[in-house]
C-alpha cells in the first residue's frame, strides 16, 4: 500500500513561514487564486500571478510567480512556485 506525506491539495494555502512577506492588500486575492488553482489545474499547468512582497529592508516589491503542478512519485499532486521581479 503506498503512503503520501504532507498536506493534501485541498489544504493547500499561502506558505505561513512565508506568508507575512506577502503584502497584505493582495493576501486574499493570493491565497483564493492558490486554492483555485490547486482545485482545477492538471499535472503540466503553468499558470502566473502577480502580486507585491514585502523585503528583507521592508520595501514592497512586485513579482510575478509562476505556479507548476506536478506529479511527484513520493507525494503526488505538488505546486511548485518560482518568483521573478516584476
Amino acid at each position: 500500500m503506498a503512503r503520501s506525506f504532507g498536506p493534501s491539495l485541498a489544504q493547500t494555502t499561502v506558505n505561513t513561514k512565508a506568508g507575512h512577506i506577502v503584502v497584505s492588500r493582495d493576501m486574499d486575492r493570493v491565497e483564493v487564486w492558490l486554492k483555485k488553482f490547486t482545485a482545477e489545474a492538471e499535472t503540466g499547468d503553468v499558470h502566473k500571478l502577480t502580486y507585491h512582497v514585502i523585503s528583507q529592508n521592508r520595501q514592497e516589491i512586485a513579482v510575478k510567480a509562476n505556479f507548476s503542478m506536478v506529479d511527484n512519485p513520493l507525494y503526488g499532486k505538488l505546486v511548485y512556485q518560482t518568483m521573478t521581479m516584476a
